[in-house]
C-alpha cells in the first residue's frame, strides 16, 4: 500500500511549516504573492479575462518572474513563438512594444533591447506554439525535458484552444475533461500550472457601469472552476472607457481580482497596466540597465 500514508507518520512533517507556509514561485508582482503565496505545486491556476485585457501579457509577466528561478515550459497555442519571445524582449527592457517593431528605438533603448536579449538567454525558458495541443503531448513533453531539465511551471495560452482529441464530445464536456486532465497534469509532476481563459461575454452586457467579471463568466464550463486551485481575472475600466470614447485616457490602473483561493483569501488587488510594453506590475520598474 504505497499510496497509503499513516498520519502518525505524515504527522511531523506536516508540524515542519504549520505556522510557516514556504512561498512559492514569485508572480513578479508582490501583492498577489502575499495572497496566493507564490505559484504553488501541483496547484493550477487560472488566469481568465475578456479578450483584449491582458491574460496572455499576464502569463508573460509571470513566465518571466518565474524563469528567473526555476525552468519553464510555455505553451502558445494563440501566438508565434517568434511573437512570445519579441513580447518578452519589450517587458524586460521596458520599450514599447510597437515602436520596437516600427524601429523606432533611440540608442538608449537599443541598448537595453540588446541587454534584455542576453539576459534571456540565460534563462531557462521552453516554448511551443503547437495549434490545439493536448494534455497528452505536454506531458511526453515533461516526460522528455525531465532527463534534461527540471521543469518547475507549466503555462498554457490558452485552454480553449486545447483539444483531448475525441471528436466524440461535445465542446463543454471536451473543455471539462481539459480541466481535469490539468490537475492530473499538476500532481503527476508535482508542478504550478497556469492556463490562460476566456471569459464569455456577460460582462459586457451586464450593468453599464460595472464590467468586473466573475467566476460565473468562465466560458463554456463550469468545471474550470471547480477543478481550479486559483482562480485570476482581469479588469480594465480603462479598456471599457477607451471603447466608449476614443479620446480617453487608459490611466494604467488594473485590478487582478482573486476570485477563487482555495487555501486563502480571496479579494481585489490594485496594479499597473502599461500599455506600451504590455505588462502588469506593482508599480513602475527599475530601468533595465539598472536592474541586472
Amino acid at each position: 500500500m504505497d499510496d497509503i500514508t499513516s498520519i502518525k507518520d505524515y504527522l511531523p512533517e506536516v508540524n515542519k511549516t504549520l505556522y510557516t507556509e514556504p512561498m512559492g514561485i514569485t508572480t513578479g508582482i508582490s501583492r498577489l504573492d502575499s495572497k496566493l503565496r507564490g505559484l504553488k505545486p501541483p496547484e493550477v491556476t487560472i488566469v481568465a479575462a475578456r479578450s483584449s485585457l491582458g491574460k496572455s501579457s499576464l502569463l508573460i509577466d509571470f513566465m518571466l518572474a518565474a524563469s528567473a528561478s526555476v525552468p519553464v515550459l510555455s505553451y502558445s497555442l494563440e501566438m508565434s513563438k517568434k511573437l512570445v519571445v519579441e513580447r518578452m524582449i519589450a517587458n524586460l527592457a521596458r520599450i514599447s512594444f510597437d515602436r520596437m517593431k516600427k524601429d523606432e528605438l533611440i540608442n538608449n533603448e537599443k541598448k537595453r533591447v540588446d541587454v534584455a536579449c542576453r539576459e534571456l538567454l540565460s534563462r531557462p525558458i521552453f516554448l511551443n506554439d503547437t495549434s490545439g495541443i493536448s494534455i497528452a503531448r505536454v506531458k511526453n513533453h515533461l516526460i522528455e525535458l525531465i532527463k534534461e531539465t527540471n521543469i518547475g511551471c507549466v503555462f498554457i495560452d490558452y485552454l480553449q484552444l486545447m483539444s483531448t482529441g475525441d471528436r466524440r464530445e461535445n465542446r463543454q464536456q471536451e473543455v471539462g475533461k481539459i480541466s481535469r486532465e490539468l490537475v492530473s497534469l499538476a500532481k503527476d509532476f508535482n508542478v504550478p500550472v497556469v492556463v490562460a481563459s476566456q471569459l464569455n461575454r456577460q460582462a459586457d452586457y451586464r450593468e453599464s457601469t460595472n464590467f468586473r467579471p466573475r467566476l460565473s463568466d468562465l466560458r463554456e464550463s463550469g468545471d474550470i472552476e471547480n477543478n481550479a486551485n486559483n482562480v485570476l481575472l482581469i479588469y480594465r475600466q480603462s479598456y471599457y472607457d477607451l471603447l466608449n470614447n476614443p479620446n480617453a485616457i487608459d490611466n494604467g490602473q488594473a485590478e487582478i481580482i482573486i476570485a477563487k483561493n482555495r487555501n486563502g483569501p480571496t479579494g481585489i488587488i490594485q496594479c499597473s497596466w502599461d500599455r506600451e510594453t504590455m505588462s502588469f506590475s506593482d508599480g513602475p520598474k527599475i530601468n533595465l540597465l539598472e536592474e541586472f
